[in-house]
């Protein structure tokens, strides 16, 4: 048998440019789900490679992701690719911040939990849940009836010095054979709690029946005092009839686009 040393084999020993090399060759094969969850790497990394190439090869393949879908997409924004290209990643908090914020902060947007996470108000037979084509591969919708339905959720925004907005909105329809309107009320409080901006979508007539989908969309330039947001979606039908036949809420979403 050969000699072995009698040096202790030392864990961990891989130094920061052998691990950046590892990322760079690894980059072209990561999807953006396998970025994400590099970029919640354990504490070991977070010490050792705060580090530009890094936090490059790590975003790179969610930035090309993002480039190649289609911009109309409530799930993607322009922005982000382009806050991935043109800023430099000396701070791994605005890196990660700025990709958390470009996903949605409603929880259950369209019900497949039921009603978890949100408030609502019912009008004439309340609010119900169904089976129906929604949007993209959701199969769940928040159905209305005859009185003005309301449907709520607050989410809280975290710090940042950038420019910011807040994009809000929700793929509405509506069924074939009856009318259905909708609106959005979106209230800006701050970190006490106090209500300090009201913004409003009023009344929309949904004229596209079945499973045509009309966006309710509002963006709100987010202000240095603006913590919290409730948002509020509202619907009913246009003919009075008992059940729920009025607009149909397929997906809701909030997010946060930095400005350049």
């Amino acid at each position: 048998m050969g000699n072995h040393s009698n040096s202790p084999v030392k864990k961990n020993q891989m130094n920061e440019n052998e691990l950046i090399i590892i990322f760079r060759r690894a980059s072209s094969f990561l999807s953006p789900t396998d970025s994400l969850k590099l970029l919640s790497l354990n504490h070991f990394f977070h010490q050792h490679l705060p580090n530009h190439e890094f936090y490059f090869y790590v975003s790179k393949p969610i930035a090309s992701w993002i480039a190649n879908l289609d911009q109309n997409d409530p799930d993607v924004f322009d922005h982000f690719a382009r806050f991935l290209e043109c800023n430099p990643f000396t701070s791994y908090d605005d890196l990660f911040n700025c990709i958390k914020s470009s996903q949605n902060m409603i929880k259950n947007p369209c019900g497949e939990m039921g009603f978890n996470s949100w408030e609502k108000h019912n009008g004439g037979d309340g609010w119900n849940i169904e089976d129906w084509p929604g949007y993209r591969h959701k199969k769940t919708v928040f159905t209305t009836s005859y009185e003005w339905c309301d449907l709520t959720q607050t989410i809280s925004i975290p710090l940042s010095d950038q420019k910011r907005f807040l994009i809000v909105g929700a793929y509405v329809t509506r069924r074939s054979d009856c009318g259905a309107l909708a609106k959005l009320k979106v209230q800006a409080y701050d970190k006490n709690k106090n209500l300090k901006d009201t913004y409003k979508i009023d009344e929309v007539n949904i004229r596209e029946p079945g499973p045509a989908l009309y966006m309710l969309k509002t963006k709100i330039e987010i202000q240095p005092y603006h913590r919290i947001f409730k948002i509020t979606y509202s619907g009913k039908d246009t003919n009075w009839w008992a059940g729920t036949y009025g607009a149909r809420f397929s997906y809701c979403y909030a997010r946060i686009s930095y400005s350049l």
